[in-house]
């Protein structure tokens, strides 16, 4: 299953330019359009700074663990047509020996699965003091911008469970 990190590629750059693909704009109506047209003229002047992508099931760790359920109520669909729910904080990674370590934070308070949990990121460490450093999902992810307000202080800070 292929892997995606927070890495700033060329190709998530010119994404952040103008996310927007060529049938989108050959399909889009004339308002569609200008919206496109805006969102593309506002991003030309700014600079991506970070990201950090949703971990979901399948997600990979520094040392070899594996989220093998990821307990969101949504998901996303992969490339290949297969969906992966996104992970939350709680949640299991499993290591080939079985071992298992729990996810202990992630996006934080603002972003939430309806309640108190928030999501886990490629970023997210573990208990066992690893870090999640990939996701097989590549197009969900929090954007850092220049210019724009700092993360909230609960940003990939450890939780209490």
């Amino acid at each position: 299953m292929k892997q995606y990190t927070n890495e700033l590629t060329s190709s998530v750059l010119a994404s952040f330019k103008d996310p927007f693909r060529a049938e989108q704009w050959v399909n889009a109506d004339e308002e569609q359009r200008q919206i496109f047209k805006s969102h593309v003229e506002e991003m030309k002047d700014r600079s991506l700074v970070a990201i950090w992508r949703f971990a979901t099931a399948g997600s990979l760790t520094r040392n070899g663990g594996k989220i093998e359920k990821a307990s969101a109520n949504d998901s996303f669909t992969l490339e290949d047509g297969s969906e992966v729910n996104r992970a939350m904080v709680g949640d299991y990674v499993v290591y080939p020996d079985g071992s298992r370590a729990k996810i202990i934070n992630g996006f934080g308070s603002v972003n939430t699965n309806g309640n108190s949990v928030s999501f886990a990121l490629v970023g997210s460490r573990l208990d066992n003091g690893d870090v999640i450093v990939s996701t097989p999902q590549d197009y969900a992810h929090l954007c850092q911008l220049d210019n724009s307000p700092a993360m909230l202080a609960d940003f990939l800070a450890p939780v209490a469970l």
